[in-house]
């Protein structure tokens, strides 16, 4: 029995043998507004990494990234989405910016089966 040809609107099937390429393929023209921010991108986990000085905030950039999601069918899961802020054991100046509404601020969490801490 064959099934009728659908299309497909929304992001990837999770688990399947080519979900992690069509993945990155779809992502590849997701870019930070700033050169200086990075987006690491892997199979079914993007990380934002904005540093102290950047010409972007942290909250712009994340507002970017939605907006990017928002037109590309793709939905963040936000309770999956952490921010954590590293600073120095014994830092000069600490300026901690505001963190972004609705994602949780944590001292430490699981990135790529490692475990992370400020």
């Amino acid at each position: 029995m064959i099934s009728e040809i659908c299309s497909i609107n929304r992001g990837i099937i999770q688990g399947s043998g080519l979900g992690p390429t069509l993945y990155l393929v779809m992502e590849c023209d997701l870019q930070p507004k700033s050169v200086v921010n990075l987006l690491l991108k892997y199979p079914d986990d993007t990380n934002l990494l904005v540093p102290e000085n950047t010409d972007v905030e942290l909250t712009d950039e994340f507002r970017h990234v939605i907006h990017w999601t928002d037109d590309n069918n793709i939905i963040v899961n936000q309770s999956k989405t952490k921010e954590i802020v590293f600073h120095r054991p014994s830092p000069k100046r600490l300026h901690v910016y505001p963190s972004v509404n609705g994602v949780e601020l944590v001292t430490h969490t699981k990135l790529l089966g490692v475990w992370i801490q400020d």
